[in-house]
């Protein structure tokens, strides 16, 4: 994804200059983040902000920590007049945490403008505005009193507050996912698991096994945790994501017995993301 010949040292970096753009979006008047804006974003934020014919090193270095901000973080809804439903990340469902529903309201409609003055929301219009999957989600997502103003968070940490910790894992995971097939971080990729009529749940588990996020044993040893790696049910093979839940000679079996996806045929180490591949192809 990077492209560095150390990508361990390459995502502390990464997440270290995610750090700082975090600072400048939580305090924005800092002298640091008044002198940036005035120079680089003066009409939008540090989230909307590009490069500039004019950048500076620092700022480019900015730039690249933002890629990982951009990655893992998202708005929480509150009165919803500060985030556009089409354009900004806020549905809780990774990787783009964006709406994929085609566009019915206004390009620039807010999120405001499908709840309730009271700040319920609006069920009839969102149900029929939006795929039912994702009108479910927006509906289960907590109704604010209109007073309540929208938040930025990490998504990846319970309290929402970005991390060092939490921003080098999802760099490295997004470097360990990226070498061995062009779809692993291909945002038509996502879109096409995300529309899929099956349930969310079958959805969450095949996004997590395609970035190695399930704890089967291989995935924990790769993380340092001491574990046996090997799969349980055959003792021939590391437990990845693959092997677990394609791979393996019995299941093999059973599918032979049954016919199931008999045309589907992967290299026995292959990772998830590639078998994922064969079967949309």
């Amino acid at each position: 994804m990077f492209g560095s010949r150390d990508p361990l040292a390459l995502c502390k970096i990464l997440a270290l200059l995610a750090k700082q753009v975090w600072r400048l979006v939580q305090f924005p008047n800092t002298l640091a983040a008044k002198v940036l804006k005035c120079c680089y974003f003066p009409d939008s934020s540090i989230l909307q902000a590009s490069e500039v014919s004019s950048s500076s090193y620092l700022w480019k270095s900015f730039l690249w920590g933002k890629i990982l901000l951009d990655v893992g973080s998202r708005w929480r809804i509150g009165n919803g007049r500060s985030v556009l439903i089409y354009h900004q990340r806020w549905l809780p469902r990774p990787i783009s945490f964006m709406i994929q529903s085609p566009q019915i309201l206004d390009n620039l409609a807010m999120v405001e403008s499908i709840k309730f003055p009271s700040g319920l929301w609006n069920a009839p219009l969102i149900r029929s505005s939006f795929w039912p999957e994702e009108a479910e989600v927006i509906l289960n997502l907590p109704c604010s009193n209109p007073s309540v103003l929208d938040f930025f968070l990490w998504h990846y940490k319970k309290l929402g507050s970005y991390s060092v910790r939490s921003g080098y894992h999802i760099g490295y995971e997004l470097e360990a996912n990226s070498g061995s097939s062009g779809l692993k971080l291909d945002v038509s990729w996502w879109k096409f698991l995300w529309r899929l009529k099956i349930p969310s749940k079958v959805k969450v588990l095949i996004w997590r096994a395609c970035l190695n996020w399930v704890p089967f044993n291989g995935n924990l040893g790769n993380r340092g945790i001491k574990v046996d790696p090997c799969y349980p049910v055959c003792h021939s093979s590391p437990e990845s994501s693959f092997h677990a839940l394609w791979g393996c000679r019995l299941l093999k079996k059973i599918r032979s017995l049954c016919g199931f996806m008999a045309g589907i045929h992967v290299p026995s180490h292959s990772q998830f993301i590639d078998f994922m591949s064969c079967c949309k192809n």
